[in-house]
């Protein structure tokens, strides 16, 4: 199914889905930053200066609500801000490009009773694989 939206309704939606992920501890933050940047150039230039706006408040004022998240939002911020938000990893098994890896998390166990551990793989948000590279490398 595709969906039809017109560019004012889009840029709404994204500045809100941002406002929204501040402070958020989940993956929900990660999925938006993907969404807007895989879409950026699709945005007005008044949509994007709210985000920019925006980011730039958070970053001062709330350094992105905790630690869980904020090498992401500093990475989304500079992207934003320097305008570079385009393609930047290539999956090397459907070949998709896309700006943000999708980010998993689990938990395992070390050494039975030692604790909890927790695991990062970025995967392509396309096939789910994690065969990705940066496109420089």
């Amino acid at each position: 199914m595709k969906i039809e939206i017109q560019p004012d309704d889009f840029g709404t939606l994204c500045v809100c889905a941002l406002r929204y992920c501040h402070g958020r501890q989940t993956y929900m933050p990660h999925l938006v930053q993907r969404i807007v940047l895989e879409h950026w150039s699709e945005l007005r230039e008044p949509d994007k200066g709210v985000i920019r706006e925006d980011q730039a408040y958070q970053r001062r004022f709330d350094p992105w609500g905790s630690d869980y998240d904020k090498e992401g939002w500093e990475e989304f911020y500079r992207r934003i801000a320097d305008g570079e938000a385009k393609p930047t990893f290539v999956c090397d098994v459907c070949g998709a490009a896309f700006s943000v890896p999708d980010k998993h998390c689990y938990r395992e166990n070390l050494d039975g009773e030692q604790g909890i551990e927790t695991v990062w793989e970025y995967r392509c948000p396309h096939c789910g694989s994690e065969e990705i590279r940066a496109e420089n490398e």
